[in-house]
């Protein structure tokens, strides 16, 4: 037909095949919102260099250390182009890790299920919940009797002090303040480090004491100080752990009197808004990292690659083992990172710990007459269960500040070549486990259990075996950068090793260093 044909034919064509005003309106307003969305993705890639980012500083890892290091990086240089690579899909955080728990009252609320008590000395995490707005209360005290499990034997006892007899109680008293005094005088102590690094914590609690049962309480307190069994952890680590907080009875009285009400991610949330969500990316998990005299570039999983001035890594020992490095590390800090992955690899405490949260309509363990704290070291097996040990390591009580929500925190810890079938499995053997201190209907009364598989997860923690822990001790040697490359996190810290607050002072401190080569505005953040 001629353009301008009014048949009825043409006419009926048109009315079938071309769209309505109305129709074309709704395909232009779509139109327009997909061209939105393409720009609002090209202008954030094109900040940042293109389809192959580009930035000053890669930062890897969105946990504590990660978020803080970005953070400290723009209030230093706002114009700074700064990326965040963390290989989570769905959440920042790392090690911290708040989940919704469905309460007596019908309502969800969020428990911590890694990182969550700190210290009044910790400023800078007690810092950041203030500047977030966040709310710290004090934890509770625990009233009523603590509950001590080392195989067939369960202890009830109220205070500090566990009924081991007189003579343990004075055995036991020797060898913590014989542990007390090496870690607090170890950085004076330097020629003894190969010695002590010679051999693992157990071999030194052996050394310093002499009746049986000591032993086996110590080792029941150490495996959750130092996320990791004493048979197989160097002796100096734990002693540099328990240094940096202030000596071996301050990591074990110290740090656990405070929590965030919001849950300790919250902190990692409100970090991670403030840098912005286009600066960090999600879904990047590192698997090689080139660095040259001029420039580092990362490769993540999906083969998306970042070139960067400058690279901050702030996961676990144990993660940066799984990535390959070109050129290689120098030694002695590639045999650290490679003791770490080794012993992450096999069985052991943190390889496979579970961290469950069971809400109750009441605190039935107080009319019971205990605190809801149990410790339990190589507790005989529950009927029925495959496992060779009971699976509860620890448990407490973490009711909700205002004591509404009743709830108790169960943490697995001796792991071997066993493992459950099934998380269902897993949680009958808990419960089977609480039933043995507690009345079963009671314990089987629960509203909520919800659990968390940290050895599913790649954040572990990293102890260290004999042999490894030399250079973590060299603050001049391991704990500094490699050419480009930078390292932080709560493994690097040099206080407070292996918690929040020492996560977020390694970040606050080396990663600045990054910034050597440009001069920054700030008095307060100025680099030289």
């Amino acid at each position: 037909r001629r353009a301008g044909d009014k048949s009825p034919r043409f006419k009926q064509a048109k009315k079938r095949f071309l769209p309505s005003s109305h129709t074309c309106q709704l395909i232009l307003a779509s139109l327009f919102a997909v061209y939105s969305s393409l720009a609002k993705d090209f202008s954030q890639m094109s900040a940042f260099g293109g389809a192959q980012l580009s930035c000053d500083v890669a930062i890897v890892g969105a946990g504590l250390s990660g978020l803080s290091a970005a953070q400290r990086l723009l209030q230093a240089r706002p114009d700074l182009r700064v990326l965040v690579l963390e290989a989570a899909e769905d959440r920042v955080g790392g090690r911290t890790l708040t989940k919704p728990v469905r309460c007596a009252d019908g309502e969800s609320r969020g428990w911590c299920f890694g990182g969550s008590h700190m210290a009044k000395s910790h400023s800078r995490m007690l810092q950041l919940a203030k500047d977030f707005g966040l709310t710290v209360s004090e934890q509770p005290e625990s009233a009523g009797k603590n509950i001590l499990e080392i195989g067939d034997t369960i202890d009830r006892y109220e205070g500090e002090t566990p009924n081991l007899g007189t003579l343990t109680l004075l055995d036991l008293d020797k060898g913590i303040k014989s542990l007390d005094k090496l870690s607090k005088t170890l950085m004076e102590s330097r020629p003894s480090w190969t010695n002590l690094d010679g051999m693992t914590l157990s071999k030194k609690i052996e050394k310093e004491t002499w009746r049986q049962a000591t032993r086996q309480c110590l080792t029941a307190i150490a495996e959750p100080c130092f996320d990791g069994e004493p048979d197989r952890i160097s002796c100096l680590q734990a002693l540099r752990i328990a240094n940096s907080a202030g000596g071996f009875l301050a990591l074990l009285s110290d740090g656990s009197e405070l929590r965030i009400e919001e849950g300790a991610q919250a902190v990692c949330t409100a970090l991670a808004e403030r840098i912005g969500s286009d600066r960090v990316l999600l879904s990047r998990e590192l698997m090689q990292v080139s660095a040259t005299e001029d420039e580092v570039r990362l490769t993540v999983r999906s083969g998306e690659e970042v070139t960067a001035s400058y690279a901050v890594l702030t996961p676990p020992l144990a993660v940066l083992s799984r990535i390959r490095f070109s050129p290689e590390l120098p030694a002695p800090k590639r045999g650290l990172i490679e003791a770490a992955g080794s012993f992450a690899a096999s069985p052991g405490w943190m390889t496979s710990a579970v961290t469950a949260v069971l809400t109750y309509p009441t605190a039935f363990w107080r009319s019971q007459g205990c605190s809801g704290d149990i410790l339990s070291h190589l507790g005989s097996p529950v009927p029925g269960s495959a496992m060779p040990v009971a699976p509860i390591a620890l448990a407490g009580e973490v009711t909700s500040p205002d004591g509404r929500q009743p709830a108790l925190m169960v943490a697995t810890g001796y792991t071997t070549e066993h493992s459950w079938p099934n998380a269902e499995a897993r949680r009958a053997d808990i419960l089977s486990h609480l039933a043995r201190f507690f009345p079963r209907p009671e314990v089987d009364g629960y509203v909520d259990y919800v659990e968390h598989d940290w050895g599913a997860s790649p954040t572990g923690a990293s102890p260290l075996p004999p042999g490894a822990a030399v250079g973590l001790c060299d603050s001049t040697g391991l704990l500094q950068p490699t050419g480009r490359l930078h390292f932080a996190g709560a493994d690097f810290a040099t206080e407070w090793i292996g918690t929040m607050e020492g996560a977020v002072q390694s970040a606050r401190e080396r990663p600045m260093r990054c910034c050597g080569g440009w001069r920054l505005d700030s008095e307060q953040y100025k680099i030289h």
